[in-house]
């Protein structure tokens, strides 16, 4: 992290809620549905979030298929609008992640609405995945992010291994960590593995080798939450708090029983803090 900047989650393991967004305009799959209702859906999908206890929030436009490296206009300025809903209504940390790696939009939402942190998958190195390869974006996103004059406000979270894609140069999960920071200076490294016990082994690797907090990227459900909170830095959770898969709404219930496996639930102590 960069040094003095104040730590958005208080030194605390966050745990993130996805804010999965329908179709937006300028994708091939786009409904029709008025921007300013995808504002009003998640919107009431973050106020669900921030009363279940959630630690901060990450939007994506997850249904957007098929995926491209840089979103169209239209894209960029539909997502401007819904997270700039979404920052408005919440008190908690809000993430920006626009598909996998378009830096200049995620980047640049990010800034415009407040936001505090920031995934991009795609960081460093080339991915190969169902939409071609995926070039990093680390240069691109560091000197974006000081142009804007961001750099005090907002976390980079960079992946360094996700399910859909994988590295064209054949390196180690822990070896794309490490440049994750020491190139792109990540804030926060993404570890997403196949399974959950692959996403834990790979973390538990990259201890000593990366200096920054290390994020579970996904595939927690209640009866793992705990072991997954302990056996990192903090961890993104979207599917299971959603009716219906990454087309429905964030149910209450499912916040409180997620929280309450995790140990974060009413009355719960601490799971413990990240390292600094």
């Amino acid at each position: 992290m960069i040094e003095g900047r104040e730590d958005p989650f208080d030194g605390r393991r966050p745990l993130i809620g996805m804010i999965h967004l329908p179709s937006l305009p300028g994708a091939p799959n786009y409904g029709g549905q008025p921007v300013t209702t995808i504002a009003a859906l998640a919107a009431q999908d973050a106020r669900v979030l921030q009363d279940g206890g959630i630690d901060g929030v990450l939007i994506q436009n997850s249904n957007d298929h098929p995926p491209v490296p840089r979103v169209p206009t239209a894209t960029v300025a539909a997502y401007a609008v819904v997270a700039a809903e979404v920052a408005r209504v919440l008190t908690i940390p809000v993430g920006i992640n626009v598909l996998k790696s378009d830096a200049a939009a995620t980047i640049g939402i990010a800034a415009a609405v407040g936001a505090r942190f920031v995934r991009l998958k795609g960081y460093v190195g080339t991915e190969v995945g169902a939409e071609g390869l995926v070039q990093g974006c680390a240069a691109e996103a560091i000197r974006l992010r000081r142009e804007l004059s961001a750099e005090d406000a907002l976390e980079i979270w960079a992946d360094a291994l996700q399910p859909t894609s994988r590295s064209v140069s054949g390196i180690s999960p822990v070896e794309a960590a490490r440049w994750c920071v020491e190139f792109g200076h990540a804030d926060r490294v993404v570890i997403t593995g196949g399974s959950l016990d692959e996403s834990l082994l790979v973390i538990r690797e990259a201890r000593g080798h990366v200096p920054v907090p290390l994020i579970l990227g996904g595939g927690v459900e209640p009866t793992t939450a705990r072991r997954a909170l302990e056996g990192s830095d903090g961890l993104i959770v979207g599917r299971y708090l959603r009716a219906g898969g990454l087309a429905g709404p964030v149910e209450r219930q499912r916040v409180n029983e997620f929280l309450d496996a995790a140990g974060r639930g009413p009355g719960a102590a601490p799971t413990g803090v990240a390292p600094q």
